[in-house]
């Protein structure tokens, strides 16, 4: 503020003080008796501040209105790979024999055998409590794939899942959130495509109950699990075919 005097009464002495009108809550005024201050405001909204000058006769004020808005935090988006060889497997159904090397990803079928495959993705670095806006796994194509197909994708009821044995049955026999993704992929049509087409729906109910699990934290891991009808397949690149499969996912926190 700026205080001004006439100089009358002679000997008064020119005093100034701030104080709070309204506001949402209440603020702290560091320094009240001075015209320049700093003030700090516990929520957002109007506030009014009254600046008031005294010279032991006559006094006069003024209020100014200072608005605080929430800050605006802009949405993070991260990818992670697949980042070891043993972490893309491969379950056939009937007999649980597991293969933790494949040079490819068959959804579901591998020729007329079915498949399960599992996706484990390390160092997820999602902050309990972040309010999730996107996620999808990427995939390559490895080999054309025209039929319709039917995929279920579904997550780990885990906070941080471990990896994958050769243990029969090892991916079947995990315990998957009661929620599940379905992905009615497009024909893929050429090989080593990673667009669109070979993008999974999005995934935000499953990641948003895999984080909001007790004892997650950042940096954790996630799996998720496919599954799909016996007709039709899409084949993906792996770890081991040099194009791993790739989770993004875009989170904001409240």
């Amino acid at each position: 503020g700026t205080v001004t005097d006439d100089g009358l009464p002679n000997g008064g002495t020119l005093t100034q003080v701030w104080s709070q009108v309204s506001g949402p809550g209440t603020a702290v005024i560091a320094n009240p008796n001075d015209k320049v201050t700093g003030v700090t405001m516990p929520a957002a909204g109007p506030y009014v501040f009254r600046l008031t000058a005294n010279d032991g006769e006559l006094s006069a004020s003024a209020e100014v209105t200072v608005t605080v808005t929430e800050p605006v935090v802009d949405p993070i988006t991260f990818s992670v790979p697949v980042a070891v060889g043993a972490d893309d497997a491969e379950q056939t159904v009937s007999s649980g024999n597991i293969q933790l090397t494949s040079g490819d990803l068959d959804m579901p079928l591998d020729g007329s055998t079915p498949k399960v495959v599992g996706l484990r993705f390390i160092n997820v670095t999602v902050p309990a409590g972040a309010v999730i806006e996107g996620a999808h796994i990427q995939f390559r194509s490895d080999e054309l794939g025209s039929t319709t197909t039917t995929l279920t994708i579904g997550a780990q009821s885990h906070a941080n899942p471990s990896g994958f044995t050769s243990t029969k049955f090892d991916l079947s026999n995990r315990t998957l959130l009661g929620q599940t993704v379905a992905w009615t992929p497009a024909p893929w049509t050429v090989k080593n495509q990673a667009g669109p087409d070979q993008r999974t729906p999005s995934l935000v109910p499953l990641i948003q109950s895999v984080i909001g699990q007790s004892g997650w934290s950042s940096g954790n891991s996630i799996v998720f699990i496919i599954s799909g009808t016996t007709s039709g397949t899409r084949v993906a690149d792996s770890f081991e075919g040099l194009y791993p499969p790739v989770l993004t996912i875009t989170y904001r926190m409240p």
